[in-house]
């Protein structure tokens, strides 16, 4: 059981670093969730809209439809911003 309640049609995840990201659309939140299967927000206040700001689950960054997460070889983690028509960066 995961320690938060995805919310979607549609999530998406991404296996990388021995880390699991989720897409978790329905609350426009980023989750990481660590080989401990430890759940946190990676970035996004649970606010559907267009915001760039900090990372955590008290940050001030917001997603309007995250659909798809990537990461790259330097583990910078990728969003699909769906409803902004947006590829976004997250950087902590």
């Amino acid at each position: 059981m995961l320690g938060f309640q995805a919310s979607s049609d549609h999530i998406s995840t991404h296996l990388s670093y021995c880390n699991v990201y989720v897409a978790d659309d329905g609350n426009a939140r980023i989750r990481e969730i660590d080989t401990a299967n430890n759940v946190t927000t990676l970035a996004g206040n649970g606010t559907r809209g267009y915001a760039d700001g900090t990372c955590g689950p008290d940050g001030t960054a917001e997603f309007d439809a995250p659909y798809g997460v990537t990461v790259d070889a330097q583990g910078g983690v990728y969003v699909a911003d769906m409803d902004n028509n947006r590829i976004r960066k997250i950087t902590q």
